[in-house]
């Protein structure tokens, strides 16, 4: 398998594979030791699967080539180049400095998340600390030709943010970047969470637009509101949601039924009239569930109404639902 189908990522294994091998400089090599244990879902490069063990694989194989564990690497390649003061990987280091912990919110309480610290092997995926300030001088990097050179060539950067395949409705993936293309303007953009705290990065390469936002609280739609209204206030960017569209009855009966994940299950129902949405964590991972009314916005999408999150439904060749993709992850049909 190519390098590309990991940080496409298109490596089409399971992508949430969660075990704790340690603390030690061998984290790494341990996790990817376990590896043979994540099932392969689709082929390799067939389709868009988020995937954190396959960016824990390549955490490996930085390690393998530069002969360093992860985190030198990243500070000498990359942190210390590009003069990120403020960002970390390991907790000795940021206690020293003021920082939020995450929470868990939902209709009934907040709960502060914990614990603080995730697994070492965590890191290349989940575990770097930083600062918006920091934020802002990595997406220089991405910005300006003159401050990529530090770390990457520029032919290497812009290929780091040419579409290489078909994602999530609307948009396309990168070398680790979704991409969505607006109008005349082409937006580059990396969400991340964990343990109750929020990361966005929205990059415009070609307009010279950077923004990112942080929150300590899970699924913050905060985001999302400050995200629109920056594109649409500096770079003349509508947001168009989707909108709800009519399918018949028959397509809607092929999508009811339970679809399992490693860490959630989706079920799709019909209640009292309506078609209903509901995200059920199966593991604790610091996230509360999701639960909307829904509706298709395409043959092959649907929308939650109440957050303009989409699902996709990915078919067999005789038009049956076998998975649907939500917020990167594949959820498998099962039950009608």
């Amino acid at each position: 398998m190519p390098p590309w189908d990991i940080f496409s990522p298109t490596a089409g294994w399971e992508g949430n594979f969660w075990i704790d091998t340690g603390h030690g400089d061998d984290a790494r090599a341990r996790y990817v030791a376990e590896m043979n244990k994540v099932p392969q879902l689709t082929r390799p490069g067939e389709t868009y699967v988020y995937c954190n063990s396959g960016f824990a694989l390549a955490g490996r194989i930085i390690e393998v080539v530069t002969g360093l564990t992860f985190e030198v690497a990243m500070h000498e390649l990359v942190i210390a180049p590009l003069d990120l003061q403020h960002t970390f990987y390991f907790p000795g280091e940021v206690m020293m400095r003021r920082f939020a912990v995450g929470h868990n919110v939902s209709p009934e309480t907040v709960e502060v998340t914990g614990p603080w610290m995730i697994p070492r092997n965590r890191h290349r995926a989940v575990g770097v600390a930083s600062s918006v300030l920091d934020q802002l001088r990595y997406a220089r990097f991405h910005l300006s030709e003159k401050e990529g050179r530090r770390v990457l060539a520029p032919v290497s950067l812009r290929t780091m943010h040419t579409p290489v395949c078909n994602a999530e409705f609307g948009t396309q993936r990168a070398l680790a970047w979704g991409v969505r293309q607006t109008d005349d303007v082409q937006v580059g953009f990396h969400d991340g969470d964990t343990r109750g705290q929020y990361a966005s990065l929205y990059l415009a390469p070609n307009a010279g637009f950077a923004i990112p936002v942080l929150t300590n609280s899970n699924w913050s739609t905060l985001k999302q509101t400050i995200v629109a209204e920056a594109l649409r206030t500096y770079l003349g960017v509508a947001d168009r949601p989707p909108q709800p569209i009519h399918v018949p009855d028959a397509d809607e009966a092929r999508v009811i039924g339970r679809h399992t994940g490693q860490i959630a299950a989706i079920e799709l129902r019909r209640n009292n009239g309506a078609l209903t949405f509901s995200w059920v964590p199966e593991t604790s991972i610091g996230m509360s569930s999701e639960s909307s009314p829904v509706a298709f916005c395409a043959t092959d999408c649907l929308v939650l109404l109440e957050t303009g999150a989409t699902a996709d439904l990915l078919r067999d060749a005789t038009g049956d639902v076998v998975w649907v993709r939500f917020w990167g992850s594949l959820y498998r049909h099962v039950v009608p």
